[in-house]
């Protein structure tokens, strides 16, 4: 019996050991990377899924400091999307995920209003980049 247990246990320290996400998916939850159940690819706001055309631009522009940032406007299902992924969410964080690429991951302080989700914090090279991947999946490379 003894022997048992001491099995059961060495088996689940091997598995966690050799799968460093295994207690995580375990458990239902990353501590380290939210995005890490966004499927490949989507572009994803709390725990909701943005599709292709729930987006009509894409933009780089610079805030009040001149520091560069990304513009996502939201069609009218896109912004009903948004406020989905709000809903609750107030003084928590809301992360935005490109696949399990974490973009952003910022504590909601209030509701965002309108259709426009602001990404800041990348550099001017990064930002062009995302924006690059962004204009791709939403498939609005051509307008």
């Amino acid at each position: 019996m003894a022997k048992s247990i001491a099995l059961s246990a060495l088996m689940a320290l091997i598995l966690a050991v050799q799968s460093p996400l295994y207690a995580e998916r375990k458990m239902g939850q990353s501590y380290g990377n939210p995005c890490w159940t966004t499927p490949r690819g989507v572009l994803q706001v709390g725990h909701v899924s943005f599709l292709r055309d729930d987006a009509t631009d894409v933009d780089v522009v610079f805030d009040e400091q001149g520091l560069a940032a990304i513009e996502i406007a939201f069609s009218e299902r896109g912004t009903r999307k948004l406020g989905a992924a709000q809903q609750g969410k107030v003084g928590a964080r809301l992360p935005v995920c490109l696949g399990t690429q974490l973009l952003t991951n910022p504590i909601l302080n209030e509701t965002i209003q309108g259709n426009t989700l602001h990404i800041s914090g990348p550099d001017l090279a990064e930002a062009q980049r995302l924006s690059h991947r962004l204009k791709a999946y939403f498939n609005l490379n051509e307008k």
